[in-house]
């Protein structure tokens, strides 16, 4: 709090001081920027507090970046829609660099920043005119996200390595596939569906034993449950519900049969941090709230069934 407060009490020194003081606060601002690049590392939330400021001074935005470098990738993907977010900004390009080598160094990382992307990029032609129009409804209009979303989803894609690509295929490909069983629906009238659900999720199941629900990458998927698929009730498409049977794996690697989890990620239970979490992610979002989408089609309904 100490680091974030003293760089944005000179970045406002920065901005408003009065004409007589100018020069002298350009020389203390000047003197505290180079004296980042000699800082050591604070945590993730104060690095997410400085970009989330806007302040745009360089400077202060790579010393923003070297905090979150400094952090496991896995750590950092709690606040990935935030980032995404962030990239409207990113003339300079340090947070799609920063993005870039954080996927390279963790696949799993890689996977939730792709998906990320994919929500964010320019939607496939059909969005712009879909079979049926609720009332109110509008062509997707771009925010400022679309070109740097889907450059930088292609750009990651294109530096996964051989088997970094096959493990991002397999994960794809096999959600892909319960996901589509609802344009498969479409086709048949109400009272067939939860059959045909049962009858296409029979024709195939998992290619590796390290898929793993994108929702939580602890669960690993060991089979989806034919009998559990559900049509539900929608005017322009056919959502399902699905339960999948998992496994669950800690952080580190280690199986973990018992079904216990804990649910505050480090068991210090540190009210304080979550609420700086939730206030940043709720200045990067430009929102009051801090709920996002999953990074799953919302057609789906990830049960864990650990029996």
């Amino acid at each position: 709090a100490t680091i974030s407060n003293s760089i944005s009490n000179s970045n406002s020194n920065y901005n408003h001081n009065q004409h007589q003081h100018q020069n002298s606060a350009t020389a203390n601002v000047n003197s505290c920027l180079r004296a980042l690049q000699t800082w050591a590392p604070a945590g993730i939330v104060e690095g997410l507090e400085l970009i989330a400021t806007g302040s745009g001074i360089p400077a202060i935005k790579s010393y923003a970046i070297r905090c979150l470098r400094a952090a496991a990738p896995r750590r950092i993907v709690f606040f990935l829609p935030q980032l995404v977010q962030s990239l409207r900004n990113d003339h300079d390009g340090q947070m799609q660099r920063f993005l870039s080598d954080a996927a390279l160094a963790n696949d799993l990382f890689a996977h939730q920043l792709i998906w990320a992307l994919a929500t964010e990029e320019k939607p496939p032609m059909e969005a712009f005119d879909p079979e049926v129009k609720r009332s109110g409804w509008k062509p997707p209009q771009d925010g400022g996200l679309w070109g740097v979303s889907g450059s930088l989803k292609s750009s990651v894609l294109g530096l996964l390595n051989s088997k970094s690509r096959r493990f991002w295929e397999a994960e794809e490909n096999y959600f892909n596939r319960v996901t589509e069983i609802s344009g498969i629906l479409k086709k048949f009238d109400k009272e067939e569906r939860k059959a045909k659900i049962a009858e296409v999720l029979k024709t195939f199941g998992p290619e590796r034993m390290d898929l793993y629900l994108p929702t939580n990458p602890d669960l690993k998927v060991v089979r989806h449950i034919p009998s559990s698929g559900t049509p539900m009730q929608s005017a322009a498409k056919v959502p399902i519900l699905v339960a999948f049977e998992v496994r669950e794996e800690e952080e580190g690697g280690n199986e973990n049969g018992n079904g216990s989890g804990n649910g505050n990620g480090n068991g210090n239970g540190n009210g304080n941090e979550e609420a700086r979490k939730k206030d940043v992610m709720a200045k990067m979002s430009g929102r009051s709230d801090t709920s996002s989408s999953a990074s799953t089609s919302n057609t789906i309904n990830n049960n864990n069934n650990n029996n």
